[in-house]
């Protein structure tokens, strides 16, 4: 399982707000189906083998709302997201 673990910054409407954010993929449940990186390209890329993957950049991108989408988006449920 991929596993990043990162300090996020969300300079929301209230003002900057700082955050651990974990972004998992389950890779025994993973078939592949891009939907990660078509809903958040990016946070979600994708391996030589087809399989989703964590962008290189994409604590930049984290708090992005589309992440949440991402998890939902995926047919097999193999997104995590923790906010810490």
């Amino acid at each position: 399982m991929a596993c990043a673990h990162t300090p996020v910054r969300d300079f929301g409407r209230d003002g900057p707000d700082v955050s651990e954010t974990k972004i998992s993929i389950d890779h025994t449940l993973c078939i592949g189906s891009g939907m990660c990186a078509l809903t958040a390209p990016r946070v979600f890329g994708s391996d030589d083998d087809g399989f989703g993957e964590l962008a290189p950049d994409w604590q930049s991108a984290a708090g992005d709302p589309m992440v949440k989408e991402a998890v939902r988006a995926c047919p097999v449920q193999a997104i995590r997201v923790d906010a810490g």
